[in-house]
C-alpha cells in the first residue's frame, strides 16, 4: 500500500535488570524492576556495604521485541553506614611523610587510576602539629591536580616548624566530595639541617577502591 512505512514504535515499556546488590554481574534472565514511567524509579533501600549495577532497556510489547544494548548501566555504592558514596572518589593508598628542607614535609602516596565516575581530580593535603586533630574544614595546605593514568605522587609542604612532629592526610576529591576516610600519617618537618631518618608511613583505608 501506498505510504505504508511498515510497523512503527508500539506500547513501549523499559525492563530494568540488576545485579545481586553485591557488585556481582547484572542478571538478564529476568527484570529486576518494570516501567512505562522515561524519567526514573525507586531504587533499593540504602543498605551497609552494598554494590548494586543496573542495565535500563526498552521493550516494545506490541512487537515483543527488547532492544539488546548495554550501555544503559548505572551503579549505587554504598559504605559500611550505608550512605550512598556512588561517586566519592576512591582513597588514596601509601601514603607517608618525611622530612624536606628545614620546615618542610614532604608527603607521598599512590592512587589507582579508573576513568570513571568515581574518579579524581585533584587530591587535597592537610597537615596538623601532632596529636591533632586535623581541621578538613580548613584550607588544605597543598592542592596537586590528578594526571590521568599517573599512579605515584609527592608534594612538598613548606612554612612549618623545623623539627615538629605533624600529622598529614591526603584525600582525593572530585566535583561531587572528597574520599573522607584518608587515615593521618604520622611525620616530621624537617629540622635546620635534615637528619635523613626513615619515613613513618601508614595505609591509608582502600576499602572504597
Amino acid at each position: 500500500m501506498a505510504g505504508d512505512a511498515g510497523p512503527g514504535p508500539g506500547d513501549i515499556e523499559y525492563r530494568i535488570y540488576a545485579n545481586d546488590g553485591e557488585g556481582g554481574p547484572i542478571d538478564l534472565s529476568a527484570p529486576w524492576k518494570t516501567t512505562r514511567a522515561e524519567d526514573s524509579v525507586a531504587g533499593p533501600s540504602l543498605t551497609p556495604d552494598a554494590h548494586w549495577r543496573f542495565l535500563v532497556r526498552a521493550y516494545d510489547r506490541d512487537l515483543g521485541l527488547e532492544e539488546d544494548g548495554t550501555d544503559a548501566v548505572v551503579e549505587l555504592i554504598t559504605d559500611g553506614d550505608g550512605n550512598d558514596v556512588t561517586l566519592r572518589p576512591r582513597p588514596v593508598q601509601f601514603a607517608m611523610a618525611m622530612p624536606g628542607e628545614a620546615g618542610e614535609l614532604v608527603v607521598l602516596w599512590s592512587s589507582l587510576w579508573v576513568r570513571d565516575a568515581r574518579a579524581a581530580s585533584e587530591f587535597r593535603v592537610w597537615a596538623a602539629a601532632d596529636p591533632g586533630p586535623i581541621d578538613f574544614d580548613a584550607p588544605p595546605s597543598a592542592v596537586v591536580p590528578v594526571l590521568g593514568g599517573k599512579a605515584s605522587y609527592r608534594v612538598t609542604v613548606p612554612g612549618l616548624t623545623p623539627g615538629q612532629a605533624y600529622l598529614v592526610a591526603v584525600r582525593a576529591a572530585n566535583a561531587v566530595a572528597d574520599d573522607g576516610t584518608a587515615a593521618p600519617v604520622a611525620g616530621q618537618a624537617g629540622a635546620a639541617a635534615a637528619t635523613g631518618d626513615a619515613p613513618v608511613a601508614a595505609a591509608a583505608d582502600p576499602s572504597f577502591g
